[in-house]
């Protein structure tokens, strides 16, 4: 007890003894201390920290980290986790930023693909994927680089070999196994025995084999393709509770039944089932979740909103251009007329905004251009061409003609106010005449060459020699006469040095001689 008092439990037992202690003894409790513990999941690879684990462990080498890397994001076997980014399972989850997929500073989170692939290959080609067996690959690679090994008996041996690809390939008897090769073992879906988790040609889905009295009814609930493991874990009873009863009520105007479904690119509604609509081309309406809306958020109303964009707000006052408000890849906007854009604001609800806050959002956008009368000049429709619409716009250089694909600049000295429709088809066909010119010349330059290569194949052996002797010959009597000329060269300056001393010497002479004479 008077240890307990001084709370001298912390101490060490060598320097503190306990009190006799009997048997069904009362103790008094004087305070509980609740010490907290948790346990966190390992950090998820980078960049860096994958290289360096390959490094320690002997795979890869300097010039081929980058590939490895490379290779796991564009076979979708891994994908980049941004943490400010919403999740796969709300509206725009499955919208992946440039920049994010190209940041090597984020975490590497492998995909429900990368288990099912890690599963397969762990249980029929163990070898394949052991760690030793592809560093001694790696040396046996850097032996044949070297010189010291020959490659067509490493490769014999690793593809027809007794312990080869060949003999493993059919020792594991891959045809029987189509199923068990798709499935994907986690350890939480040991707690739901009803629920296998499959990934197919377009993604990976639940099987939810719901049991009855009578018979057995499987469920088959599509998930996204960017979604991983911990997610599901966190989300797999609301996922299943909604693919149960996905009916969120009944749209008054057309008698269909509005459904909340999870598909490969995150959670959509749809108006009416596909027994509904007898023609096969006939598909039902969909529409995507906003960006960042929460499926237990999601009631009828807000599922017929999401389903009437676009939507008609009203005209731009003193002009026939109708504003409509509606939802894109990179977030709402409003289209005034056909071809006049302008964000919403961080604060603008897509689904409440009206008619005037999109007049003034549309004014905002367009007063440093004077207005949208002057917008409307340099972002319009010039007409078609060939079945296809010819648009001008502003681009971010400047403007510009959009036709088809192509895009054309508009060139400096030309006012964009002033393009009619004959100047804009010349812009367009300008280009491609140029490149069709270009593709004509090509063939003949390649038929020329074409041609000398089979005149020097038909020449016989003999002219190619004569070709090459007379080449040194003629190489001969260049130097020849290089050096004939050099030496007549030399001999002029010779005489001419030879001349001036003669003469010198000569009006020297005469110099002395006449006062001699006189």
């Amino acid at each position: 007890q008077e240890i307990v008092d001084q709370r001298k439990f912390h101490l060490s037992f060598d320097t503190q003894t306990l009190p006799d202690l009997k048997e069904k003894d009362e103790l008094k409790l004087v305070q509980i201390e609740p010490v907290g513990h948790k346990t966190q999941p390992p950090a998820r690879f980078t960049d860096a920290s994958l290289v360096k684990t390959l490094e320690s462990s002997g795979v890869g080498r300097p010039s081929t980290y980058a590939t490895i890397i490379e290779t796991l994001i564009g076979r979708d076997y891994v994908r980049r986790v941004s943490y400010s980014a919403p999740s796969t399972l709300t509206g725009g989850g499955s919208v992946v930023d440039g920049r994010t997929m190209r940041s090597t500073r984020l975490p590497l989170a492998p995909r429900l693909t990368a288990f099912a692939v890690d599963h397969f290959l762990s249980t029929k080609f163990p070898n394949l994927v052991d760690r030793e067996f592809t560093a001694r690959m790696e040396e046996r690679l850097d032996l044949i680089a070297s010189g010291s090994e020959k490659r067509v008996e490493y490769l014999s041996e690793y593809y027809l070999g007794e312990t080869g690809l060949q003999a493993q390939v059919e020792q594991a008897d891959l045809e029987n196994e189509s199923e068990d090769v798709r499935r994907v073992n986690l350890p939480f879906l040991k707690r739901r025995p009803d629920v296998e988790l499959l990934v197919g040609m377009y993604g990976p889905y639940l099987l939810w084999h719901k049991a009855s009295a009578e018979t057995e009814d499987v469920q088959k609930t599509s998930l996204p393709k960017d979604l991983l493991a911990d997610e599901l874990q966190n989300k797999l009873d609301d996922i299943l509770t909604k693919a149960n009863d996905p009916a969120l009520g009944v749209d008054p105007e057309t008698g269909l039944v509005v459904l909340l479904k999870t598909g490969r690119y995150g959670p959509y509604i749809q108006l009416g089932e596909e027994k509904d609509f007898p023609d096969p081309s006939t598909k039902p309406r969909c529409a995507s979740l906003l960006r960042g809306m929460d499926v237990s958020g999601v009631d009828l109303s807000t599922a017929l909103k999401i389903l009437s964009l676009p939507r008609e707000l009203g005209l731009y006052p003193g002009t026939q251009m109708m504003l409509k408000v509606s939802n894109g890849p990179f977030g709402p906007y409003i289209l005034c007329g056909d071809s006049l854009y302008a964000n919403l604001k961080q604060d603008d609800d897509l689904l409440e905004i009206g008619l005037d806050r999109a007049i003034e959002l549309v004014d905002e956008k367009f007063e440093k251009v004077g207005g949208v009368h002057n917008a409307m000049l340099t972002n319009r429709i010039i007409g078609e061409y060939r079945g296809h619409d010819i648009k001008l716009q502003t681009a971010k250089f400047g403007p510009i003609l959009k036709y088809k694909k192509d895009v054309i600049r508009v060139p400096a000295d030309l006012d964009p106010k002033f393009i009619d429709y004959e100047k804009a088809v010349e812009l367009v066909v300008k280009p491609k005449e140029a490149s069709k010119s270009k593709s004509k010349s090509k063939p003949k330059a390649e038929s020329k060459s074409k041609s000398v290569s089979t005149n020097k194949e038909v020449e016989p052996e003999g002219t190619k020699v004569t070709k090459v002797t007379n080449k040194r010959a003629s190489a001969k009597k260049t130097v020849e006469s290089t050096g004939v000329k050099a030496t007549k060269k030399a001999t002029k300056k010779v005489a001419k040095k030879v001349t001036k001393k003669a003469t010198k010497k000569t009006a020297e002479t005469a110099k002395e001689l006449k006062p001699a004479s006189s």
